[in-house]
């Protein structure tokens, strides 16, 4: 598999979290085909960590659904089934009502600022054209409004969902990253949030969320 040589080490984290954060990011960009079976020793070599803790994330993102272990015979990337696109982008719809909806009590001047700024940034990268610098800024947007809502329960749900749908997107992102739609759609959500429209939250956030399903839905049906 064709892994990177020069990986940059990650310092400060747990060789277990370096080995998960690494892999996760090899997961969503590809670098990790879907249905490629792993060779952990090789993983081990190429991030500078043992077996042991590259073995610990596998497990980790097992759970997840990213990676699929199958006992006694191989521990592969999982695949990506195009009748579950649906379903992750729906159940990600929903969630993000709910804290967009729970962030309203907490929201002040000053975290529309931040909210207009990080949009801001998610547009330069969209004009750079830099995909992954995209995906951080759009990632970025929406991951402040759910720390807003301070809801603990909800947060490792969301986390685990938005890996799946990372994957999907960078394919998006790389096919469509001169659309500013998604920046336009952004300000009109940090609109209806300030006004406190529930209505126009709802609205806002199916519409940004269940367009570019539909675009990844047609890219990988043709």
């Amino acid at each position: 598999m064709p892994i990177p040589s020069n990986t940059k080490k990650i310092t400060r984290l747990s060789a277990k979290d370096i080995a998960l954060q690494q892999l996760q990011q090899w997961i969503i960009d590809g670098t990790l085909q879907p249905d490629e079976k792993i060779n952990d020793i090789a993983l081990a070599q190429a991030i500078g960590v043992s077996r042991t803790p590259v073995r610990e994330a596998l497990q980790i993102l097992a759970l997840s659904g990213l990676v699929e272990a199958i006992p006694g015979q191989k521990t592969k990337i999982a695949s990506i089934r195009v009748e579950d696109i649906q379903t992750m982008y729906e159940t990600m719809v929903g969630l993000q009502i709910i804290v967009a909806k729970q962030a309203l009590p907490q929201l002040n001047d000053q975290h529309i600022v931040t909210l207009r700024q990080l949009n801001k940034a998610f547009e330069d990268a969209l004009v750079e054209k830099d995909t992954k610098k995209a995906m951080q800024a759009d990632a970025a947007f929406h991951h402040y409004i759910t720390d807003l809502a301070q809801n603990p329960y909800i947060t490792p749900a969301l986390t685990t969902i938005d890996l799946h749908i990372q994957r999907l997107e960078y394919v998006f992102f790389q096919k469509l990253n001169d659309d500013l739609q998604s920046v336009q759609e952004h300000e009109h959500l940090i609109d209806a949030l300030q006004s406190n429209n529930n209505n126009d939250i709802e609205k806002i956030i199916r519409l940004n969320w269940l367009r570019p399903m539909a675009q990844i839905q047609h890219y990988f049906n043709h």
